[in-house]
């Protein structure tokens, strides 16, 4: 591993076929046990701590673009996966790094509530105060979902505060920049199949990723009915048979270009 690049944790032993999951900002590759277990034999899931894990200083901003750092932790692996499950800002990054490179190397992508800025107008302060509410409203669910019943409402609360405090205007503008540059992405060039996964709780979140799997050419959108930001920890079984779902035509597609292609891939 090179110098500031993601560390890379094997999450199951190695199997048949091999996922990759990127958490969102202020998580760790570790949100990812429940999902792992839930594909059970024949996945070996790897999990990266991406550079905008929690408690980051957000200096990644200044060093590479988010797709340039999913490249990165690409690089590392001893095989290709064969399927890449990213969650919120990951997904984000996912993206920009599908756009960037034509031949990916990997089958398929599940993007796991990802945001979109699809609106042709230019962002004013009520986007700004709206898209720093979500972000607030997000940091609070994360905490709160991990938490349970683990520490007292007085004691959650201190955490959130202290969690925000930290995050600051770094974590927001982090998230904040991508959000609008995502509506600047040639989505057009994105080569592989691409599945779109939201809970329908987020309601704005849910019109977004519409938008966004009808801009991609070759996507399924998802709407999971009464669940919400962080499926991946309330509904893991869920999200593992979205990834089987989708590794399937992946799989196919791959086995009729080897065949001819005369076995060459």
């Amino acid at each position: 591993m090179t110098a500031g690049s993601p560390a890379v944790h094997r999450l199951s032993p190695p199997a048949e076929r091999t996922l990759l999951v990127l958490h969102g900002l202020e998580d760790t590759h570790g949100s990812w046990r429940p999902v792992a277990r839930a594909l059970g034999a024949g996945w070996g899931c790897v999990g990266a701590d991406m550079p905008w894990h929690a408690g980051n200083s957000y200096q990644w901003r200044w060093d590479a673009a988010p797709g340039d750092w999913v490249a990165t932790t690409l690089a590392q692996l001893d095989r290709a996966p064969d399927l890449v499950l990213a969650h919120s800002f990951s997904a984000n990054a996912v993206l920009d790094f599908l756009v960037r490179d034509q031949r990916p190397g990997i089958p398929a992508a599940v993007l796991l509530s990802p945001f979109f800025y699809g609106t042709k107008q230019r962002a004013t302060w009520q986007t700004w105060d709206a898209a720093r509410q979500a972000f607030e409203r997000q940091i609070r669910a994360g905490i709160s979902v991990r938490s349970r019943s683990r520490i007292g409402a007085g004691d959650l609360e201190l955490v959130i505060s202290r969690t925000l405090a930290r995050v600051g205007i770094d974590g927001f503008v982090a998230v904040f920049d991508e959000y609008l540059r995502s509506g600047t992405l040639d989505l057009g060039a994105v080569s592989i199949p691409v599945s779109v996964v939201v809970g329908g709780n987020e309601r704005t979140r849910a019109a977004e990723c519409a938008a966004l799997a009808a801009a991609l050419p070759n996507s399924n959108l998802l709407i999971e009915p009464d669940r919400d930001h962080y499926l991946h920890l309330t509904d893991p079984e869920r999200v593992a048979e979205h990834c089987r779902k989708a590794l399937a035509p992946a799989l196919a597609d791959r086995a009729r270009y080897q065949r001819g292609a005369s076995g060459c891939w």
